[in-house]
């Protein structure tokens, strides 16, 4: 289940700083077939929901997940692939497999998003995240 922190106060557990976008990641990892978006305060995420046969390098999506099934841990996920990788991975290339404390993935590039709509949450982050930044 992907979790959003809402104070940027990230730690390696869940408290309750994080909530719930709405949708279950696939338990199974592969290439991708469906995306899922979150609920009504978390209508920008948008992430792999289905790993299904008839998925492959082309269509629906292009792209891979990663994921360790029935973790009982806090993971990452990491998005747009190690530039290691070559082209065996795109821009909704997911690896939710790897630990927190694991540092490799400085590896991995961000990608776009689009953020359909301002409501009073994002614009609470957004105002969070440039004090943060000094902006």
């Amino acid at each position: 289940m992907p979790y959003i922190c809402d104070n940027y106060s990230y730690t390696t557990s869940i408290n309750s700083h994080y909530h719930s976008v709405g949708f279950a990641l696939p338990q199974i990892q592969g290439w991708i077939s469906a995306m899922g978006y979150g609920n009504e305060d978390y209508d920008w995420v948008f992430m792999p929901a289905e790993c299904a046969s008839g998925a492959n390098s082309a269509v629906p999506v292009g792209d891979n997940l990663w994921i360790t099934a029935n973790l009982n841990d806090t993971t990452i996920g990491v998005v747009g692939g190690s530039w290691k990788f070559g082209d065996s991975n795109g821009p909704f290339y997911y690896a939710c497999d790897y630990s927190t404390i694991n540092t490799s993935q400085v590896s991995y590039n961000p990608r776009l998003m689009f953020i359909p709509t301002k409501n009073n949450i994002y614009n609470a982050n957004y105002d969070k995240w440039l004090a943060k930044i000094g902006g």
